[in-house]
């Protein structure tokens, strides 16, 4: 509309009016469900969820429910809020920390640009196993899909892939890090880390599993954008 008033899609401005778009929210397969969520924040365009460990982010496979994205439909429902689940980021399943939504297909656009950009900054915080000498280092080094089971390895012929860390503190046969995603591809800060000799504590894939923390020490802490 121009001005409230219908408008034709060729009309052209001259300069100076107001133009309402309504955008209809995209048809929702996802199934609602009663589940616990911490919300960190929440607008019209977007939501920042502090996610738990176990925690699908969508339905894929054989985890049809008990995803972030059953969560959130729920809680629009119930809020009465036209929304539709549209995840700017991801993280793995064993992961815990903030997580982006956008709730329609022009923020998530939007947002999504700014991951192209580089301009949308990732801090995580991780425990390593064994101590790390270099204060703080990039490591730079390709990914792709290993040939059998869920893991990924390093390969010359991979995406590219860049993580930055920091340590923060090392302690007896561990040290605490601050690490900066330049890219964000699956399992990406386990592999380099794994890497270096310093796999996450706890990460049953490329460390040694933990039956006291019995999965990888990370956690998302900080969202830029």
């Amino acid at each position: 509309m121009i001005d409230s008033r219908p408008a034709w899609v060729s009309e052209r401005l001259k300069g100076g009016e107001r133009v309402t778009i309504e955008i209809a929210p995209a048809e929702q397969t996802i199934l609602p469900e009663a589940l616990p969520l911490n919300i960190i924040y929440e607008d019209a365009d977007l939501i920042v969820i502090n996610k738990a460990a176990g925690m699908i982010v969508h339905p894929v496979g054989v985890y049809k429910n008990g995803t972030l994205a059953n969560a959130l439909v729920y809680h629009w429902q119930m809020s009465q809020q036209s929304a539709s689940f549209h995840p700017v980021h991801r993280l793995d399943r064993l992961t815990s920390g903030l997580m982006l939504v956008a709730k329609n297909p022009w923020a998530h656009q939007q947002l999504s640009r700014q991951i192209e950009a580089g301009s949308f900054h990732r801090l995580y915080l991780a425990i390593c196993q064994g101590n790390i000498r270099r204060s703080s280092a990039k490591i730079i080094a390709p990914l792709r899909h290993a040939d059998t089971g869920f893991k990924w390895e390093i390969a010359d012929e991979g995406n590219p892939a860049i993580t930055r860390y920091r340590v923060l503190n090392n302690y007896p046969g561990a040290a605490l890090l601050a690490l900066k995603l330049f890219t964000g591809k699956t399992h990406q800060i386990r592999v380099h880390m794994a890497s270096l000799g310093n796999p996450l504590w706890g990460d049953p894939i490329y460390g040694i599993p933990d039956p006291l923390f019995p999965r990888p020490a990370l956690h998302a802490v900080q969202l830029a954008f």
